[in-house]
């Protein structure tokens, strides 16, 4: 956002491609003085402090985003599957597809490996598994994702005829599954295991204490909206995603002026008169870090996570979590909140939206 606000290119950070490459998004950088630089050499700097690189995207757009290969050397070839979730006959698998990968679906052979099919990803949070979809070949046919597991170790999916598959399914996998190990107080699988990176809590907003924090901003005129709700996050501790290209589409561009009370006020309060009236929803990716984005890119973007199921059925919880319906897994129409329960009954793999900050 800063960058945003400085160069008046709406950029934003590609999050599933720096979990994917074991990236961490909160952590702090910091940028070289210098008395002269132009934008491109600004940005190349900002992007290489975090191993990162710059696409462009239509000439209106920047986005960072963790570079193929570095995903490639920090996600495993195969991952030990934890002792609850080999019975493959209950096997998570998950639904339809949308921004995020998600979750393979095994059936058991006598040969102890298990097969299935996935849809590929949209964009930064998950996925679905369905016979009917997989990865798009050049003759724009559909090729099945093939899943194994091998002597009690989930392997890298490919297609049905043996190419490589988007890096983004296997990622949300690796990271639901030790997600799951570590909700269930199992070792890590994967040797350079982050609680932090790789958690798959369902966090609510009750837990971001943040959006109590009172501002003491006084803001006396109409300031660009990339400065001021950065600005007024950071006050209170939390980290603003800002989601450009689905924000632009309604008309919520970084340059833009608005003028918001700040002074004396919750953040939460602050951030409602922003959502209210410009149609914006601010989600909870965890206690630090809120995304503001569009009620469509909302929708389209479900994430898996693990939930303790706390006694309570599977139709439960996906009553519980029914704000949270994601859309159809063709972007129009409603969709559907999925949970499976774990083998030992003691945790829910749900896929669905992050939760939202209420105003009401």
């Amino acid at each position: 956002s800063l960058w945003s606000n400085l160069s008046g290119i709406p950029t934003w950070v590609d999050l599933d491609s720096l979990r994917a490459a074991g990236i961490d998004r909160n952590q702090l950088i910091g940028l070289a003085m210098v008395k002269s630089v132009t934008l491109g050499s600004l940005i190349d700097q900002l992007g290489a402090s975090l191993g990162l690189q710059t696409v462009l995207h239509d000439n209106r757009y920047m986005e960072l985003v963790a570079p193929t290969a570095a995903i490639e050397d920090y996600l495993p070839q195969d991952l030990p599957l934890a002792e609850q979730a080999l019975d493959a006959s209950e096997s998570p698998a998950a639904p339809e597809p949308s921004p995020d990968p998600s979750e393979p679906q095994a059936e058991s052979t006598a040969e102890s490996t298990a097969e299935s099919t996935e849809a590929s990803p949209e964009s930064d949070p998950i996925e679905d598994t369905s016979a009917a979809e997989g990865e798009l070949t050049e003759t724009g046919s559909v090729e099945p994702v093939v899943w194994k597991i091998e002597q009690g170790k989930l392997l890298r999916p490919q297609t049905a005829s043996g190419g490589a598959v988007d890096l983004q399914i296997w990622s949300s996998a690796v990271h639901l599954l030790e997600g799951w190990r570590h909700a269930a107080g199992l070792p890590a699988a994967l040797a350079n295991f982050d609680p932090a990176l790789h958690s798959a809590r369902l966090v609510a907003p009750s837990e971001v204490q943040g959006l109590d924090f009172v501002l003491q901003q006084v803001q006396a005129e109409a300031r660009p909206r990339a400065q001021v709700v950065p600005s007024i996050c950071q006050a209170a501790g939390l980290q603003a995603w800002m989601d450009w290209p689905a924000l632009s589409s309604l008309g919520w561009g970084p340059n833009a002026t608005a003028l918001v009370l700040t002074n004396e006020r919750p953040l939460r309060r602050a951030l409602a008169d922003y959502a209210s009236n410009f149609s914006l929803v601010v989600a909870v990716l965890d206690s630090q870090s809120l995304w503001i984005t569009s009620n469509h890119t909302y929708r389209t973007s479900p994430r898996l996570y693990v939930v303790p199921s706390q006694g309570e059925s599977a139709e439960a919880w996906a009553s519980r979590l029914r704000p949270l319906t994601p859309a159809a897994a063709n972007g129009l129409g409603v969709g559907q909140v999925v949970v499976i329960p774990s083998p030992d009954g003691q945790f829910m793999l749900v896929r669905c939206c992050p939760m939202q900050v209420e105003f009401q």
